[in-house]
């Protein structure tokens, strides 16, 4: 194995440990709040960015399509969402419960992130977020 192969498995492995960590961590946080981090991601996708299908969800969320359907089902029999008809397609719409929702728990996950980033300079920040564009950018989803 080259020592470019060698550090692009390093890389990986870390990845998936601080997306696992953080996932934990963030679900811990997030314990007594009435939805849980992953719901929170795409109420707060839906509140930067509006409507949008569920495809459109899973691609900018980093899910799949099946996670998004499950997600929005959950999120709209508890009055958070709603899906609408536009045309032959479904826009997922944020009504105002999940608005709330969202604007309740922003301070708190705005405080989370900024908590789990504190250790890196903003050059390092700037720089790590230009290397996961990067890498997003070439992921295509199987």
């Amino acid at each position: 194995m080259s020592d470019h192969d060698e550090l692009a498995m390093q890389a990986w492995a870390a990845m998936i440990a601080v997306v696992l960590r953080t996932t934990r961590a963030a679900e811990a946080a997030t314990a007594n709040a009435p939805v849980t981090a992953t719901q929170f991601h795409l109420l707060r996708t839906l509140a930067d960015y509006g409507p949008a299908r569920q495809v459109d969800l899973a691609e900018r969320t980093g899910t799949t399509a099946a996670s998004v359907s499950q997600l929005v089902g959950r999120l709209e029999d508890a009055g958070y969402v709603e899906r609408i008809a536009q045309g032959r397609t479904n826009y997922v719409h944020l009504v105002d419960r999940g608005a709330a929702v969202v604007d309740e728990l922003i301070p708190q996950h705005s405080s989370f992130i900024t908590e789990r980033f504190a250790s890196l300079a903003t050059d390092r920040l700037v720089a790590l977020v230009e290397t996961l564009d990067i890498l997003l950018a070439q992921q295509q989803e199987p």
